[in-house]
């Protein structure tokens, strides 16, 4: 089974913590660490990202997967949540160069990360959805332990276990459960 997955950071993307904020946060009024905060805050979303399996920033997703790879109940599990919004979904034909669109809510439906389809998608062999993923806004308690983060490695360098058990119970309330 081979599933190709293309995706692609959005332009008009939000802004999770701006160097200023995280500044006005750290009480810092200089301008000599604008370079390591800025590095500082991106490795915090990422591990954000990864540690809850979620996307903070909004990013497209294209996925092209064969229709063999579907259980019989015919559901795709989107792993890249929340689903901000389904923007195209395509099956490709197996003996023509065919294809068809099927953005009608009767060929489908989308419940929190399970794509189900209500039709047998006979004679087709090929799927590509293409999604958009993110938050529209960042929840205020992932953006308030992202700052605790971002305090707490510009401080000290790691982060001290006492404020770990503060910032991962923040993430584990927002925590995608892949199976």
């Amino acid at each position: 089974m081979y599933i190709e997955k293309n995706i692609t950071f959005l332009e008009e993307d939000i802004l999770i913590i701006s160097v200023t904020e995280a500044k006005i946060f750290l009480r810092i009024f200089h301008d000599e660490d604008n370079d390591l905060i800025e590095d500082i805050i991106e490795s915090s979303i990422k591990y954000a990202e990864n540690f809850m399996n979620i996307c903070l920033k909004k990013r497209k997703i294209f996925i092209s997967l064969p229709l063999s790879s579907l259980s019989d109940n015919r559901q795709v599990f989107l792993k890249d949540l929340p689903i901000f919004s389904l923007e195209k979904i395509i099956a490709f034909s197996e003996k023509e160069e065919k294809q068809i669109e099927l953005l009608e809510d009767k060929d489908f439906f989308l419940k929190d990360s399970r794509l189900q389809f209500t039709s047998k998608l006979n004679g087709f062999v090929k799927l590509q959805i293409c999604y958009v993923a993110g938050f529209q806004k960042i929840p205020v308690l992932i953006k308030q332990a992202l700052l605790s983060y971002i305090a707490a490695i510009y401080d000290d360098g790691i982060i001290k276990p006492s404020n770990w058990i503060q910032i991962r119970s923040v993430f584990l309330q927002f925590k995608n459960f892949v199976i």
